[in-house]
């Protein structure tokens, strides 16, 4: 019996030594705990930052292969993968109309976009889409870019935003689906894509009726005959498919619509200086490349559109497209003496406009298609 109590006293001592090293050991266990929140803190911070970007165009385009994805690549590239852009295609997340509410409000923090859709909200932006119709602007982001630079009342428009691209497109055509254009005449009574009010208006000075319909409406509008003809790039015939529907067209440059990038100014003042700075940077380089893009694109998709859908090319003279340019001078007029009324030195950036215009329009920028293409 003595022997089993020694043997019970035994057995409790020894839990008591256990339950004692155990309790001497959860210090230990404390301690290590704190060592590891550095670490996580640390793969935190190195974390990228990732911009969220609203895109109504399809991937596959000529403007995003050529332009937006470049502009991706070499955002990650420049900032040492600091930056990564996440691309919602194709009016993913909201449509063209709803781009701008939707950055400023925040519920993205990047937008493509085409000011001039937005009534009343960049009237003077306007003044960009000003072509001749007998002459082809090369580069009309360079303009468009340059023009900003001279002028802050332009970037003053987009204070609810942070505009970090300006930039444009030649559309050095109209295209009609059922009607060969072969002189001014031709034109009345013609229903065509007024992309703006002041697109609209310069349309009715040559006798056409403008409708207005989103871009993603566009071919559905060509081919139930909402729409009769459309100002466009070469390359829209097949990314677009509007070569199933349009037929014909003439070389008169009539548009070179406006796309802008923009951010949700909150997101902009989170980001690092340095990034900023690299962002605003890249304005400059991104529109010589969408230039230079488009104008590439322009001549081997006219030649498959011919291939493809065997489309009608008139190339009219320049002294026939001079009559539409005529025309088209009260137009810029009004225009001029409405924005002076709302308080823009409208007479001055249409001076400046029509100097980088024609500037850049000149033969030296001109690519080896343009005489074929009748300038």
């Amino acid at each position: 019996m003595r022997r089993l109590l020694v043997k019970f006293v035994c057995i409790i001592a020894s839990i008591m030594v256990l339950v004692t090293v155990l309790a001497c050991s959860e210090p230990v266990a404390q301690t290590a705990t704190p060592q590891a929140t550095p670490a996580a803190q640390t793969s935190t911070e190195d974390k990228p930052i990732t911009l969220v970007f609203a895109i109504f165009e399809m991937q596959n385009t000529v403007q995003s292969t050529g332009t937006l994805v470049p502009y991706m690549d070499e955002v990650e590239k420049r900032t040492g993968g600091r930056v990564k852009i996440e691309p919602h295609w194709n009016g993913e997340l909201v449509n063209i109309m709803d781009t701008y509410s939707a950055v400023v409000d925040g519920t993205v923090d990047m937008g493509y976009d085409a000011p001039l859709m937005h009534a009343g909200l960049f009237d003077m932006d306007a003044i960009n889409n000003f072509s001749r119709y007998d002459s082809v602007c090369w580069k009309p982001s360079r303009v468009y870019y340059e023009l900003t630079q001279q002028f802050p009342e332009l970037q003053e428009q987009y204070k609810d935003v942070k505009c970090i691209y300006n930039g444009a497109s030649c559309q050095p055509a109209i295209g009609t689906t059922k009607k060969q254009i072969s002189k001014l005449e031709d034109l009345k009574g013609t229903k065509i894509l007024g992309s703006s009010a002041l697109a609209g208006q310069r349309f009715e000075a040559l006798g056409m009726v403008p409708v207005s319909v989103p871009p993603s409406d566009t071919f559905t509008g060509l081919q139930r005959g909402t729409i009769d003809a459309t100002p466009l790039a070469t390359w829209m015939l097949i990314d677009w498919n509007e070569g199933e529907v349009l037929k014909y067209l003439v070389n008169a440059s009539a548009s070179t619509p406006i796309f802008t990038i923009i951010m949700n100014n909150d997101k902009w003042n989170s980001l690092p200086a340095d990034i900023q700075e690299i962002l605003m940077d890249l304005n400059e380089w991104l529109g010589d490349k969408n230039d230079q893009s488009q104008l590439d694109a322009h001549k081997k998709y006219w030649d498959l559109s011919i291939s493809k859908y065997n489309t009608t090319f008139t190339i009219l003279p320049k002294e026939e497209l001079s009559r539409w340019d005529a025309l088209d001078a009260p137009v810029m007029d009004k225009y001029v003496e409405d924005m002076e009324a709302k308080g823009f030195p409208a007479a001055k950036i249409k001076d400046a406009y029509i100097t980088l215009r024609d500037k850049y329009s000149a033969p030296e920028y001109a690519p080896d298609w343009a005489e074929a293409w009748g300038k």
